[in-house]
C-alpha cells in the first residue's frame, strides 16, 4: 500500500510538472514569471541523508524548498540557486540531512520546492515524495 501511494504522489508530481500554459499562468508571466517547472528529478535516501537532483526551468533566480511529513515541518524553509544549464533547463541539487523527528506511522515525508511572488508568498508548489525504504 507504502509503494502504490508513493507512485500515486510521483504520477501527480510528474502531473503537475508538465502540460499546457493555461490563461492564469500566463497572467503570472506578465507579472514577473513566478512559473517552476521540474524534470529529471531523482530521489536518492542513504543513511541519514536525502540527495535530491533535477533540473528546473523558472525565471526566478531563488527558489525554495521544506521537508514536511503529514501536518509536521520537519524543515523549514531554505532557499537555494538552481545551477547552469542548457537553453531554459537549470540543474541543481539538494543535500537535505534528515531530521530526528521523522514519523513512523508510514506516510512518506514530502519536499515542497516553490518560488515565491511578489509578496513573498510561495506559488507553484512541486511535491516530491521521498521513500524512506532505504536498502542498507
Amino acid at each position: 500500500m507504502r509503494y502504490i501511494l508513493i507512485i500515486l504522489a510521483a504520477a501527480a508530481v510528474l502531473a503537475g510538472c508538465s502540460g499546457t500554459v493555461d490563461d492564469k499562468e500566463n497572467e503570472t508571466a506578465e507579472q514577473g514569471n513566478t512559473a517552476v517547472s521540474l524534470r529529471n528529478i531523482d530521489v536518492i535516501t542513504t543513511g541519514n541523508e536525502i540527495q535530491l537532483t533535477a533540473e528546473a526551468s523558472t525565471a526566478q533566480e531563488e527558489l525554495f524548498y521544506k521537508l514536511e511529513q503529514g501536518e509536521e515541518t520537519l524543515i523549514e524553509e531554505s532557499s537555494f540557486t538552481p545551477g547552469e544549464g542548457e537553453g531554459e533547463w537549470r540543474k541543481f541539487q539538494l543535500n537535505i540531512g534528515m531530521p530526528d523527528e521523522l514519523d513512523s506511522s508510514g506516510k512518506a515525508p514530502i519536499i515542497t520546492i516553490y518560488a515565491k511572488d511578489e509578496q513573498g508568498e510561495p506559488v507553484n508548489p512541486n511535491y516530491i515524495p521521498v521513500d524512506m525504504n532505504m536498502d542498507e
